[in-house]
């Protein structure tokens, strides 16, 4: 059983590395001041390439569904979360300005890729 659920660990960890840089991506500027230390904030990292490293997680987590052979609901539930993920970090949704949506959002996107 343990063999069957790794591939889906890993497809959640490439969801959770998106939701990471999503978030540092449009926080960059509050992240300059109180995370200096964060690979984007601190220069370590461009703009340009935490987009493409994101796109190959979020593409990478897709392949690994597909690959074995993960039924409709469980993508589903897998793009529903990357949707929920992306809209409390950047525009035009941005809910994470509001404190009622970021404590149902957080919950739902991590109960989405658990």
């Amino acid at each position: 059983m343990w063999l069957k659920a790794f591939p889906g660990l890993i497809a959640i960890f490439f969801a959770h590395a998106y939701y990471n840089g999503i978030n540092q991506i449009f926080d960059i500027d509050i992240d300059k001041v109180n995370k200096p230390y964060l690979p984007l904030s601190s220069g370590e990292l461009s703009i340009k390439h935490a987009w493409l490293v994101m796109s190959f997680g979020v593409l990478s987590g897709l392949l690994i569904f597909r690959l074995c052979n993960a039924d409709l609901i469980s993508t589903a539930l897998y793009c529903f979360g990357l949707f929920l993920a992306t809209s409390y970090s950047a525009p035009p949704f941005r809910f994470k300005g509001s404190a009622l949506a970021t404590s149902m959002l957080i919950p739902m996107v991590i109960g989405m890729f658990l």
